[in-house]
């Protein structure tokens, strides 16, 4: 998945929120905030965001800015040397969505 840069998520924030009447200032400090997450990676992992975090993500999300995805991870869990066992976690993740960024 590709990066999305500063400006991007700025216009896409502008095509969607900026027409319902947020404010170009409230805007650009969404997109920082967003963007703060995000870094050089196309996802953030969501048992990472806190939970007012999580609220704006689906809020974006519900615009079509952010998409979630979920994944099945096995991960190897040793009771002791000889022993192993499998732990299944389900993981979901946020990834930012081309839509509104042209």
């Amino acid at each position: 998945m590709a990066v999305a840069s500063l400006t991007e998520i700025e216009l896409a924030l502008k095509n969607t929120l900026g027409k319902k009447g947020m404010e170009e200032e409230d805007l650009k400090k969404l997109a920082e905030y967003v963007a703060s997450f995000f870094g050089y990676a196309g996802s953030v992992i969501d048992n990472r965001l806190a939970s007012e975090d999580r609220d704006i993500f689906y809020m974006l999300e519900e615009e079509g800015l952010l998409t979630t995805m979920e994944e099945e991870v096995h991960l190897k869990k040793r009771k002791n040397v000889e022993d192993s066992l499998l732990d299944v976690e389900d993981r979901s993740s946020h990834q930012i969505s081309e839509y509104g960024i042209s």
